[in-house]
């Protein structure tokens, strides 16, 4: 017997038991009889007023709107930069304990004071940009919400997109976050940073444009 996987329509929210034979192949809705792309639950889910409030993308994705991949914001950079902050404050303290010069020990201190000052503004900065991330792929649009004082939302239709750049470090590849941005018909767009897994995002875009395409040369 063949091993089968639930999904749920995206247009219609019906659950439907499938075939691994068919993972990532497209098949008919059997209650909306629309084109749909199999995958798993967890890979593919659809719109509710609970999921799309709890982001920041609420003012932007409808409760119409079929979400098929939810893109989060990786917390590596935060992380790396508070370690490298922190590093730099316990070394500044170590070397005013070790200082015997009251005037060099004064000036370690103050540095240790602006160390930690660093520290705690860059975890809220870094905890509210987190917060304020998001990368959303709907059925008909791809939405990029970041920034923490400047806000920017991008919204491209899937039909506009000719194709998603991605730019990741050395250190971006090892901990798998980069940045992404949506090319248009006008150009390229700007990269919205610290995106966790940007190639998956890239190839679920990618596999939405061919989905809606080839459905649109079967009707």
């Amino acid at each position: 017997m063949n091993s089968q996987f639930k999904m749920a329509c995206p247009k219609c929210s019906q659950p439907i038991e499938c075939p691994m034979e068919y993972f990532d192949q497209l098949i008919t809705c059997p209650s909306c009889q629309e084109q749909i792309l199999a995958r798993p639950l967890a890979t593919v889910a659809p719109a509710t007023a609970d999921f799309v409030s709890a982001g920041p993308l609420s003012d932007h994705v409808s409760p119409q709107d079929a979400i098929l991949y939810r893109a989060l914001p990786s917390s590596a950079p935060l992380y790396l930069s508070l370690v490298i902050i922190a590093v730099f404050f316990v070394c500044l303290g170590k070397a005013a304990v070790s200082s015997t010069d009251q005037e060099t020990r004064t000036g370690f201190l103050a540095a240790a004071g602006v160390a930690l000052a660093l520290l705690l503004g860059a975890t809220i900065v870094g905890k509210m940009s987190l917060k304020s991330t998001e990368v959303v792929l709907t059925d008909n649009r791809v939405i990029l919400s970041w920034g923490v004082i400047n806000k920017r939302t991008v919204e491209t239709f899937l039909d506009k997109v000719e194709g998603i750049d991605v730019q990741q470090s050395i250190v971006g590849r090892l901990f798998r976050f980069g940045s992404v941005a949506v090319r248009g018909t006008g150009g390229g767009g700007t990269p919205c940073p610290g995106i966790q897994n940007p190639h998956e995002f890239r190839r679920a875009v990618i596999e939405q444009i061919k989905s809606k395409r080839l459905a649109a040369c079967r009707t």
